[in-house]
This record gives structure tokens, sequence and C-alpha cells, in this order.
């Protein structure tokens, strides 16, 4: 939940004018911004808001007990969201339906790592539910 609250990423953000491109400005999106407007980024190919709803699932796998689902549920949340922030320093996604304005990460906030320490706990979890059940 804290992670909601406080900066994910650091942006640089560009607009495009009739004349050009205006000079970056650094801005910083906090995590509940990237989870209610990221999924728009698929539009640029950036899949990383898919691991949220794994993630939620495997949470149901661990209220079930259905540890190798929450494995296998977490695992994908966690490639997911690792793929994809390599991926978005290469890339620039756009922030507005007509492509005016694009964003470019530049560096990862503490947000983002409480964030894939959320992640992990499921998987950590499920895997020595299944350990001790040997």
């Amino acid at each position: 939940m804290l992670s909601l609250a406080i900066p994910n990423f650091l942006f640089s953000e560009t607009h495009y004018l009739m004349n050009g491109y205006s000079a970056p400005s650094p801005t910083a999106l906090r995590g509940l911004t990237v989870l209610l407007v990221s999924w728009f980024w698929l539009v640029a190919l950036q899949f990383i808001w898919f691991a949220n709803p794994l993630y939620y699932l495997s949470l149901y796998f661990l209220w079930a007990s259905r540890w190798h689902a929450a494995i296998a549920s977490s695992g994908a949340a966690i490639a997911i969201a690792l793929v994809s922030t390599l991926l978005l320093f290469r890339q620039t996604v756009p922030t507005d339906v007509m492509f005016f304005t694009n964003l470019s990460l530049q560096r990862l906030e503490l947000g983002y790592y409480l964030w894939t320490i959320s992640l992990l706990i499921p998987f950590v979890w499920s895997t020595v539910q299944v350990w001790s059940d040997r």
C-alpha cells in the first residue's frame, strides 16, 4: 500500500509543439497514478500493468493454499515487471491520446522497489510451503 502513495518512477516528460519538441522536464509518477493509467501504455507495447492482476491472482492462490498456482502466477508477475521495466528504460510511452507528450524513464524510485518486493512475497512464501510439504 505504501508503494501507491510514494513515487515509483522518475520520467523525463517531453511535449511536442508545432515548432519542435520542448525541453524535457522531470516528472515523478506515484504508484496510484501508475496503477490507474499505465494500462494506456499498451499503446506503446509496454505490459508492466499486467503484473498487477497476476499479483492479485497469486494472492488468491496463496489464500486458497494452491502453492504451485501461486508460484506460477507470482513468477509470471515478477517476470513481466522486470522485463517491462528494463524495456521502459529503452522506450518512450505516451501520456495522451494524440501522442503530444511522451515520457522517458530516467530512474526508479523507492515505490518501485517496494512494489517489486510485494511481488516477491507470494512467490517466496509459496516456494517455502512447497518445500516444507516434501
